[in-house]
């Protein structure tokens, strides 16, 4: 051999116990290839429950909100179908049987999309349920005190329903996520 560091009396193989880098033959796992920053981000289990069950609430409840406006699409298409001259026929168009049914595909793909993702800690459908539900609070809190000032009942079950989920969505979306064990879901 014409190595110049190898000498005859030295074996090339297995190193001397100094050599090794732990003495014990199993040493603790490679690190991660991820540092600190860069592990995927889960939640801790009693979050995980949670957030699960928030997003399902969100989901359901949104749909019986499509489920509520495809309804009103229907009484306001009949409404108009009959030629209704009652009390709130001034309010009843045909931008409102329009608004309804877009309202309620909206809810109904939003419901589809928060069961969807009910594993997961994808923020984005509680953000878009945020603001939509958010924008129709507003503007239902100003038919509520339109229907108020007229002297006509106000609706609020849908009130509550949308204030229900935009409290779910802002709970969810405040969780804090931790660095995630093995094959966890990443944001």
């Amino acid at each position: 051999m014409s190595n110049s560091q190898y000498q005859s009396d030295q074996k090339p193989w297995p190193p001397a116990q100094a050599q090794w880098p732990s003495s014990v033959p199993w040493a603790a796992a490679p690190p991660s290839p991820f540092h600190q920053g860069a592990a995927p981000l889960g939640l801790s289990p009693q979050n995980a429950v949670r957030s699960r069950k928030w997003r399902m609430q969100v989901g359901w409840i949104s749909i019986v909100l499509a489920i509520f406006n495809f309804a009103a699409a229907v009484l306001f298409s009949l409404a108009l179908a009959s030629n209704y001259a009652g009390r709130y026929a001034d309010m009843i168009s045909g931008s409102s049987e329009v608004v309804s049914v877009i309202a309620g595909a909206i809810y109904l793909g939003l419901a589809i999309w928060c069961l969807a993702t009910t594993r997961t800690t994808a923020v984005l459908p509680l953000v878009f349920s945020l603001a939509f539900n958010g924008l129709v609070f507003l503007i239902s809190i100003a038919g509520l005190v339109g229907a108020i000032s007229r002297g006509g009942s106000p609706q609020v079950v849908g009130l509550i329903l949308e204030l229900w989920v935009i409290q779910r969505s802002i709970f969810v979306l405040r969780m804090k996520p931790i660095p995630a064990a093995y094959g966890a879901t990443v944001r």
